[in-house]
């Protein structure tokens, strides 16, 4: 019995050291201290970004980082325009602002920030993503210590080496090391859903279904609503608390801070006016470059960059390809909602204030003394889109009479 109980322990030990060795080699979520080996654990495509870009936060120690949702996930981090490096992308598919700003607290901590570039996208909430785990930061929210953290990160790593998940990304990873390339991995992946969609219109048009929703009225845009004031945006000041925290501390620590509105594609701007006429994005836009000349003065700082790329220009208002086409790929963007590395390099190109291409109405530079030309500008543009493309609008329409509750 005894040299049973020894047999089947040993058992027991000699394959668990094996599954651990195997899922550590691996590593398919990358953060463990394991060799990097081409051909078998270079590309990760099952990386969960909210546990792994918290612990390599700590291993890279990034003196400038992008934080924002999965449209800012295209934002290499190798460009000609980054003087303070390493360079880290920390967007979060779906990030909301406070996730942005714990993300913000972690680098910070870890090393003093040198530059911070922070996409913000209509939908800017605070909430928390359901495994968005705190306990693995260094910090609490307050800035305190956090005590919690080592036994989280065990826990963690007992989980990236011993579970049957970790088993099944390690051999995932393994099975997709030809499939991926280095450079365009997040490129491949798209245009495999674009042609399994059946063509950039018909992602389009899920991704327009998922931003309409369930709708109790349809709107329009009209170019002489009301402008935001500074009385109008108050509610939506008290949204931006974690940003404004990001704010604070980047001018108390003299760190370079940009902002900029996320391009999305002419037809999503035209969902948003079916949604609220528009209305939300502008004061959204208004409140942000308010706080952020407030503060400026408080600190006695200049006021950061905030470059305001969605809206109607060049890049925007891309064509669609039609229904049925399979093939044809479109230059800047994926959906409405996603676009292209090309568009990336163009966006961070206008935030350095390079202009390779020469898109000159791509990227507006925001002040409060000039937000609401801007405005009044975008809602003429918006109206010859209209003009320009009724089918767009005439298929956004039919699809939002089809959302009504």
């Amino acid at each position: 019995m005894k040299n049973y109980l020894i047999t089947l322990l040993s058992g027991i030990f000699i394959f668990l050291t094996i599954i651990g060795s195997f899922n550590w080699l691996i590593n398919p979520f990358d953060y463990l201290s394991s060799p990097v080996i081409d051909g078998l654990n270079v590309h990760k495509p099952k990386i969960r970004e909210r546990m792994t870009k918290v612990y390599k936060t700590s291993q890279i120690k990034p003196a400038t980082i992008i934080l924002g949702s999965s449209r800012s996930l295209n934002m290499p981090v190798q460009h000609s325009s980054f003087i303070n490096l390493p360079v880290y992308n920390l967007s979060l598919a779906s990030g909301s602002g406070y996730e942005m700003y714990r993300m913000f607290q972690q680098a910070h901590v870890t090393r003093p920030l040198k530059t911070v570039i922070i996409g913000l996208d209509e939908k800017f909430t605070n909430g928390i993503y359901t495994n968005f785990n705190e306990n693995r930061f260094d910090v609490d929210r307050d800035g305190n210590a956090n005590i919690k953290r080592y036994m989280q990160y065990w826990y963690d790593v007992y989980n990236s080496i011993l579970s049957i998940d970790a088993i099944k990304a390690s051999l995932s990873t393994i099975k997709k090391q030809s499939y991926y390339s280095q450079k365009n991995l997040a490129v491949i992946d798209m245009k495999n859903r674009v042609s399994k969609a059946g063509g950039h219109h018909q992602m389009f048009g899920a991704n327009e279904n998922k931003y309409l929703g369930k709708l109790s009225t349809i709107q329009q845009c009209h170019i002489d609503a009301p402008m935001p004031t500074d009385k109008s945006i108050i509610e939506v000041t008290n949204n931006l608390k974690y940003l404004k925290k990001m704010l604070e501390t980047a001018y108390h620590d003299s760190i370079e801070f940009k902002i900029f509105f996320s391009p999305i594609h002419a037809r999503l701007q035209t969902v948003n006016c079916v949604k609220d006429a528009g209305q939300s994005i502008e004061q959204f836009k208004y409140a942000v470059v308010t706080l952020v000349e407030s503060l400026a003065t408080t600190f006695q700082k200049k006021p950061f960059i905030v470059m305001d790329f969605s809206g109607y220009n060049t890049i925007t208002t891309e064509a669609v390809p039609p229904i049925g086409d399979k093939t044809t790929l479109m230059k800047w963007y994926w959906e409405g909602s996603h676009y292209t590395s090309a568009t990336a390099e163009l966006m961070l190109d206008k935030l350095a204030g390079l202009d390779k291409l020469g898109f000159d109405d791509f990227g507006v530079k925001l002040e409060k003394n000039t937000i609401v030309a801007h405005f009044q500008k975008q809602r003429q543009l918006q109206l010859k889109y209209q003009k320009n493309h009724p089918r767009d609008i005439n298929e956004i329409q039919q699809r939002a009479q089809k959302n009504l509750k």
